[in-house]
């Protein structure tokens, strides 16, 4: 926030992206940085690298963000909305990208490899629309969502899952079938399929969701035992066994 190297703003928080490389003598120089401001509050809350060294990010805006692409809306005035974009390894310039919101906050806040481009997910409320798939939510819920994208930053599958407001997820991971682990935390009532986790709607729980390669999902697993905040921070399979570890704020779990 305010001024910073990375350029003057108006007392709002903006996002931004550095590219480094190395020096002679194993010390880190800047190839390029990259900042975007589109209103009150800004933020890049994933990267990750993907098929031809392309860099991907993705995070959530204010207002009318720039990101040198087409296809990112302006937000209405108190609402949020989720950004993904392409950037070039070599520049930091935007390739491709899109944006998404409706009537209440939305973000995208996960990004992992998957295929030729990336799956990312994300929560929204209220009436939105994503690309050309639109989810209407019902009063007091929301939805989290996961969404592959091909190279371009087209919609390949997008899958909506309802959950109570407040329900964010935090992370991606990508095993080598394609076979996709997002984690996350809710204070509220989570459901997919026949397994439901109902939430104390005071303390966060950690959960876990297994999606096949189609974008379907296969179960959830949650926790709520503990009378305090536990967030999903981060998630890996392990290529050996299959094995999802989920690294907790009040523990470390894993799901086999």
């Amino acid at each position: 926030e305010g001024d910073s190297e990375l350029g003057a703003v108006d007392d709002d928080q903006d996002a931004f992206v550095v590219g480094l490389e190395n020096n002679a003598g194993g010390t880190a120089a800047v190839r390029w940085m990259k900042q975007y401001d589109g209103g009150d509050a800004d933020a890049a809350l994933d990267v990750t690298f993907a098929t031809g060294g392309s860099i991907w990010l993705v995070g959530e805006y204010d207002g009318a963000l720039d990101l040198g692409v087409s296809g990112v809306p302006s937000q209405p005035a108190g609402t949020s909305g989720g950004f993904v974009v392409k950037l070039s390894a070599e520049t930091g310039s935007s390739v491709v990208g899109l944006g998404f919101g409706g009537s209440g906050d939305s973000g995208i806040t996960a990004v992992a490899p998957f295929g030729g481009g990336v799956v990312i997910a994300g929560y929204a409320s209220g009436n939105y629309t994503f690309a050309d798939q639109e989810a209407v939510a019902v009063v007091e819920q929301g939805t989290i969502f996961v969404a592959a994208l091909d190279g371009d930053a087209n919609v390949v599958w997008f899958t909506p899952i309802m959950a109570d407001a407040g329900t964010t997820p935090r992370d991606v991971a990508v095993d080598d079938d394609g076979f996709i682990a997002v984690v996350g935390d809710a204070t509220g009532d989570l459901t997919v399929g026949a397994d439901q986790h109902s939430g104390d709607d005071t303390t966060l729980d950690a959960w876990v969701i297994l999606v096949d390669p189609n974008g379907y999902p296969i179960w959830l697993r949650a926790d709520g035992a503990i009378a305090v905040d536990d967030r999903a921070l981060g998630v890996a399979i392990d290529p050996t066994n299959g094995e999802i570890v989920v690294v907790r704020s009040a523990s470390t779990h894993i799901f086999g």
